[in-house]
């Protein structure tokens, strides 16, 4: 339709043109409107509404970063001071040491190491005279044929327990799977065993 008007405005201008020059003057005034926008373009991106698109520009970078920024942040802190959760062996090795102890609700696991295929923890409770006693515990575990975990052997310090009371403890062992228990890492061993005397 534009090649039509043009073709038009020409041929009115000067009637006695031929087809060629028509189609090089529309070439000339294609080539003079691209300049013309080019320029208009340029002068936009010089006045005001130029500058204003850059520092809109400027302004959503920025509000960008800084929102990246706070979130690695956030994620920073969390990774940093979040309690790390240990795995599900220290969990069937510290229920077991709860069910050991006369007095669970004085319990409290200070350390753990893994030493292969045995659990080493450092727990501290009460006895029935109320004083505070430090112990260690090595669970040793195994896979079953259908691949699931179990203790093979027990001992608190360094004394195995009576293997009847390892199997009846993973007999219980599903339910402590569908409803484990806090996995919290313990804070670690104290510089100084006074700090477990009352």
């Amino acid at each position: 339709m534009l090649d039509k008007i043009l073709s038009g405005f020409i041929k009115k201008k000067d009637p006695q043109i031929s087809d060629e020059e028509v189609l090089s003057e529309k070439q000339e005034i294609r080539e003079s409107t691209e300049s013309l926008d080019d320029q208009i373009r340029a002068s936009l991106k010089a006045g005001k509404s130029g500058v204003n698109q850059r520092v809109t520009r400027k302004k959503r970078t920025r509000f960008a970063l800084i929102i990246i920024g706070c979130i690695a942040t956030y994620y920073l802190f969390t990774w940093l001071f979040a309690y790390q959760k240990a795995s599900m062996s220290f969990g069937i090795c510290k229920v077991f040491a709860e069910l050991y102890v006369e007095y669970p609700t004085e319990f409290e696991v200070s350390y753990l190491q893994r030493i292969g295929k045995t659990m080493r923890i450092w727990f501290v409770h009460h006895d029935s005279f109320g004083n505070r006693q430090f112990d260690t515990m090595d669970c040793e575990y195994k896979r079953t044929d259908d691949g699931r975990t179990i203790l093979d052997e027990v001992s608190i310090n360094r004394r195995p327990l009576d293997p009847k009371i390892v199997e009846k403890f993973n007999n219980s062992l599903p339910a402590l799977f569908a409803f484990p228990p806090d996995l919290t890492y313990p804070r670690g061993l104290p510089k100084d065993l006074k700090d477990y005397t009352p």
